[in-house]
C-alpha cells in the first residue's frame, strides 16, 4: 500500500530520535494513506459487482471532483461518496434482504443501513456500502505500532450511499415536497438527540419509534417514484442540487487512483474543470469585456468625481496575480454608501448608454440583487441562478456599496444579524415570486397539475404578493444605512458591505484610493490592500486547490447574435 519512499521515510522516522508528536503525525498520515487504499479496493469490488448485476451507480460530492480533477481523493479527504437513484438502490438492497452474508472478495463488504445495522434514524437514512477488513499497516515489511505498543490497523472501510429520490418537475410542487422533508429531517436529528439521553422540551419525542419513523421518512420521500418526472434529488439527511434524470441515466466511466468507476454524464452539475494554466479563449473573452466595463466605471467615476475601489475578487488577483486571477471571469467593485448614491443618481447622464446600461432596482425592476450592475449591451452571462429570471444579462461588473458599521465587535455582530435576516426575507420573497414567472413559461402550464400547483403557491406566498421588490429594497436599504446617514457617521471606524457576503474594513485602511495598472486598465484599489484581504481571505497568497480553481456556473456567454 505504501510507496517506496513513504517506506524509506518512514524507516528513516521511526528509527531516529525525533520528537513523538511528529512520530505520531507521520503514522497518522500513513494510517490515512492506508485506508484510502482500502476504500479504493472496496470500490472496485463494489463496481464489479455492479457490472454484474446490472446496478446503476455513480460517483458523487468530492469523490467525483476528485476522479475528475486529480483522478485521486480531494486533498485532505480520506472518504468515498457514490449516488444511485432510489431504484437502484432497492435493486441492491434486495442482493442482501435474506442473507448476512458479505460478497467475498479482496475486501469483504455488504449493503447495511448505517453502522451496525443503524439504530439511528440519521444512521437508516444513509445506507452505505460496508467492508470487513482490520489488517496491519506495513512500512518496509514491518507492522507500524501506537504508542502503546499495539500494531496500527485499517479501519473498516465503507462507501457512503446518496439516494436520489424522484421529485416533482414545478415549482411550487417541489417546493412544497422540500419544505415537508426539510422537516422530517429536522425531527429525525430530534429524535435521535432525546432516545440518546439529550434532555428536551417536547415529551411527545419519546413516544416517536426509531423504526417506524424511518418507515414514513422514506414513504415520505418516494412519493414521486414511477411518476416519469424528469427531476431528481438527494432528500434524505440534506437536500443536494436539483438534477435532470438524464444526467443519472447516462452515465461515464471515470478514473481514480488507478480504479474505474461509474459517473453522471456529461456536463454533471457537481463536478467543474478547473483553470491550470493559461485561461482558455472563452475566459479571455470574458476577462477582457469585463475590462471594457470595468474601464467605463473609472471613466466615469473620474469624471464626476465618485470615488471606487476594487473588492473581492477583484483586488486579490491584483495583488497576488497581477491582474485577474486566472479562472476568474469578472470584476468588483466597492463604493462607500454616498459615493454609491452619488453614482446611481448622476452616472446616468455621463455613462455611454448605447454601450453600457446601468441595472438598478429602477432601471430593471426584476433583479432579484440588493446591489447594481453595470452591464455591456449587447452580450449575454447567463448563469445558473438568472437563466430563467426576465432582465438584462450582460456581461457585468458588480458594484457593492459599503456602508459605516459599529465600531465594536458586539455592535458589528448584531448589526450583521439584523442585516442578514432582512437580506434572506428579500431572497425568499424574489424566489417566491419568481417561481411563478419561471412555471409560466415551462412546457406544462396548461396541464392541471400545474393550474392546482400554481394556485396553491399564490395561497401559500399570499403575504409576500402585496410586497414588491421595490420594498423589499427599500426595507434593506433604510436598515443597513443606519449608521451611514447618521449625523455622526464619522466617528464610526469601519464599514462592511453586506451582499452578497459579508465583507469588512477599517476606513483608514480603505482610504485614501490608489489608482494601479489591472489587466491593461486603470482601477483604484483601497490605501491597504494586504489588510483587507487579510481580514477577507485570511492567507490570501496560498492558491487554493485545484478543484476550487473555477469561474462561475455559467449557462451561456457570449456576444448576443
Amino acid at each position: 500500500m505504501i510507496s517506496d519512499e513513504k517506506r524509506d521515510y518512514t524507516k528513516a522516522v521511526l528509527g531516529s530520535r525525533i520528537e513523538s508528536r511528529e512520530r505520531e503525525e507521520y503514522k497518522k498520515a500513513l494510517r490515512v494513506e492506508a485506508h484510502r487504499d482500502a476504500l479504493i479496493t472496496l470500490l472496485s469490488e463494489f463496481d464489479a459487482f455492479c457490472n454484474e448485476k446490472g446496478i446503476s451507480y455513480f460517483l458523487f460530492s468530492d469523490t467525483l471532483q476528485g476522479a475528475v480533477v486529480y483522478q485521486d481523493f480531494i486533498p485532505g479527504e480520506d472518504s468515498l461518496s457514490i449516488g444511485m437513484q432510489y431504484s437502484e438502490m432497492k435493486k441492491l438492497e434486495a442482493c442482501f434482504a435474506d442473507s448476512d452474508r458479505g460478497v467475498p472478495g479482496a475486501i469483504p463488504w455488504k449493503f447495511q443501513y448505517g453502522p451496525k445495522g443503524g439504530k439511528k434514524v440519521c444512521d437508516r437514512l444513509n445506507p452505505r456500502v460496508q467492508g470487513y477488513m482490520c489488517e496491519p499497516i506495513l512500512a518496509d515489511g514491518q507492522e507500524l505500532f501506537d504508542k502503546d505498543s499495539l500494531v496500527m490497523m485499517v479501519e473498516n472501510p465503507y462507501l457512503t450511499i446518496s439516494v436520489f429520490f424522484s421529485v416533482p418537475d414545478d415549482f411550487f410542487t417541489m417546493k412544497e415536497f422540500f419544505n415537508r422533508m426539510d422537516r422530517k429531517n429536522r425531527i429525525a436529528k430530534k429524535v435521535d438527540r432525546v432516545h440518546d439521553g439529550e434532555p428536551t422540551r417536547n415529551p411527545l419525542l419519546y413516544l416517536i419509534r426509531r423504526d417506524k419513523f424511518v418507515e414514513s421518512a422514506q414513504k415520505m420521500a418516494s412519493e414521486y417514484e414511477g411518476r416519469n418526472t424528469e427531476k431528481c434529488c438527494r432528500v434524505l439527511n440534506g437536500r443536494s442540487k436539483v438534477v435532470d434524470r438524464a444526467l443519472l441515466d447516462n452515465r461515464r466511466r471515470v478514473t481514480i487512483r488507478g480504479v474505474e468507476a461509474w459517473g453522471p454524464g456529461e456536463g454533471d452539475p457537481w463536478t467543474h474543470v478547473p483553470v491550470l494554466a493559461d485561461p482558455p479563449d472563452d475566459l479571455k473573452y470574458l476577462q477582457k469585456r469585463a475590462l471594457e466595463v470595468a474601464g467605463e466605471i473609472h471613466r466615469v467615476c473620474k469624471e464626476l468625481g465618485i470615488g471606487y475601489f476594487a473588492c473581492g475578487g477583484t483586488m486579490l488577483g491584483y495583488v497576488r496575480d497581477g491582474g485577474f486571477i486566472p479562472w476568474d471571469d469578472d470584476i468588483d467593485v466597492g463604493m462607500l454608501r454616498a459615493d454609491y448614491e452619488r453614482f446611481l443618481k448622476e452616472a446616468p447622464s455621463v455613462i455611454d448608454s448605447d454601450k453600457f446600461f446601468l441595472q438598478t432596482r429602477q432601471s430593471d425592476p426584476n433583479i432579484p440583487y440588493l446591489f447594481s450592475k453595470i452591464r455591456m449591451n449587447g452580450t449575454l452571462y447567463v448563469t445558473e441562478y438568472n437563466q430563467y429570471r426576465d432582465f438584462h444579462k450582460g456581461i457585468c461588473v458588480d458594484i457593492f456599496p459599503f456602508d459605516e458599521v459599529p465600531n465594536t465587535a458586539s455592535g458589528q455582530a448584531s448589526f450583521k444579524e439584523k442585516i442578514t435576516a432582512i437580506s434572506k426575507r428579500h431572497n425568499r420573497i424574489a424566489n417566491a415570486q419568481f417561481g411563478v414567472g419561471q412555471i409560466e413559461q415551462s412546457d406544462s402550464a396548461k396541464t392541471l397539475d400545474h393550474a392546482v400547483s400554481h394556485l396553491k403557491g399564490r395561497a401559500k406566498w399570499a403575504r409576500s404578493w402585496h410586497k414588491s421588490l421595490s420594498e423589499t429594497q427599500d426595507d434593506f436599504d433604510n436598515a443597513v444605512t443606519r449608521y451611514s446617514h447618521s449625523t455622526h457617521r464619522d466617528s464610526y471606524e469601519y464599514v462592511a458591505s453586506f451582499v452578497p457576503t459579508y465583507t469588512m474594513i477599517r476606513k483608514d485602511h480603505l482610504l485614501p484610493y490608489k489608482e494601479v495598472d489591472f489587466s491593461g486598465i486603470k482601477l483604484n484599489v483601497p490605501a491597504q490592500p494586504e489588510v483587507f484581504l487579510a481580514m477577507q481571505y485570511g492567507d490570501y497568497m496560498t492558491l487554493p486547490p485545484m478543484h476550487m480553481r473555477v469561474g462561475h456556473n455559467l449557462v451561456e456567454w457570449g456576444d448576443e447574435l
